[in-house]
């Protein structure tokens, strides 16, 4: 879990949503430069376009039922947002990165990253190629 200080140096707990990784590339993502799409297609392996795509079919399978917009876990934490869990599992395969590299850059827990992991690699080996 990533922690942060506040204006009065509380420390919180640092949700995905509020990093650069979900700003950038979920969020906000600079569509209208090339360097964007270059940098992306560089750490992803595959283009923007093509990931939205991925993010639908990922969206539309019940097999990640428990990361949908609106879902809790056990302690009412919201869950993690599929697009950025996407990216997680296609940088792990591109770039070898692991689960804890992961967790660290997006704030969402290395086991959560794994079990998306697991699932994903579920999915696209029975419902995206058979």
């Amino acid at each position: 879990m990533a922690w942060h200080a506040d204006e009065e140096s509380v420390r919180k707990v640092l949700l995905p949503r509020l990093l650069a990784w979900c700003s950038t590339h979920c969020e906000s993502p600079n569509l209208a430069h090339k360097r964007f799409h270059k940098n992306f297609r560089k750490r992803f392996r595959m283009p923007y376009p093509s990931h939205l795509l991925l993010v639908e079919e990922v969206k539309s399978c019940t097999l990640f039922k428990r990361w949908k917009d609106g879902n809790t876990d056990a302690l009412g934490n919201k869950a993690a947002p599929l697009e950025l869990l996407v990216l997680t599992a296609l940088r792990h395969l591109g770039r070898g990165w692991t689960f804890d590299d992961l967790a660290e850059q997006t704030a969402i827990s290395e086991e959560v990253v794994r079990v998306h992991f697991h699932k994903f690699i579920e999915w696209g080996s029975t419902v995206l190629f058979s």
